[in-house]
Formats: structure tokens, C-alpha cells, sequence
């Protein structure tokens, strides 16, 4: 709990959005300990997904702040879009959806989790 109270106060004082996700995924990632863990932003009438900042131990394929298209991305979009949460337990797996920039298959992530905020 108290790590949740230290990042719910990080967050409120961020005035960026950049500084907030960088506070937020700080306190994930001392909770959780994730492989890596991300913030990206959706911009729907560009088409395209920027990350705003990673954490942990793997390093992204995608550049912080360098838009791709939204085909890249690879998560359900019709599914976030309802703010749904969009879960992939196993990347490996043949039925997984490929991203098609194929970042995900150059990857150590075998899951993920793409939680609309």
C-alpha cells in the first residue's frame, strides 16, 4: 500500500504526461518487477502509437517518442477502444496475434497485458 500511495502522490504532482507515466511505471515496476513495461500514447486520427516511457530490465524496440503506425501495435484496437483490457498470455503461442511490425517476435516477451487509461 504504501507504494501505491507514494505513486498515486508522484502522480499528482507530474505536470507532463511523459513525467506521469514515468512515475506510475516506477511504482509498477517496484511492485511487480515486470520484464518491461510501457506507457504509449494512441493518437486515432494520425494512426499512430508513441511510446511515452518503458521500465525494466528489456529493452524496447520502439524508440521513446517515435510514432508508428497504429497497424504496428498489434494489440486489439475494437477491444480498447470499449476500454477493455486486451491480454496475450502467451506471444509464443500460434494462435497469438503478430504485431505486424514483428517487434514481438524479435522479443523475450512471451505476455502482455494493454490496459486502456
Amino acid at each position: 500500500m504504501q507504494v501505491l500511495y507514494e505513486v498515486s502522490r508522484a502522480v499528482l504532482v507530474a505536470n507532463r504526461l511523459e513525467d506521469i507515466a514515468e512515475r506510475a511505471l516506477d511504482g509498477l515496476n517496484e511492485l511487480v518487477g515486470p520484464w518491461r513495461a510501457s506507457v504509449v500514447q494512441f493518437d486515432r486520427r494520425a494512426g499512430t502509437v508513441t511510446p511515452v516511457a518503458v521500465v525494466g530490465r528489456g529493452r524496447s524496440a520502439w524508440p521513446r517518442h517515435k510514432a508508428r503506425p497504429l497497424s504496428d501495435f498489434g494489440g486489439d484496437m475494437k477491444q480498447l477502444e470499449q476500454g477493455r483490457v486486451d491480454i496475450e498470455l502467451d506471444l509464443g503461442s500460434p494462435s497469438a496475434r503478430p504485431d505486424a511490425a514483428g517487434v514481438l517476435a524479435k522479443s523475450p516477451l512471451r505476455s502482455r497485458v494493454i490496459t486502456p487509461v
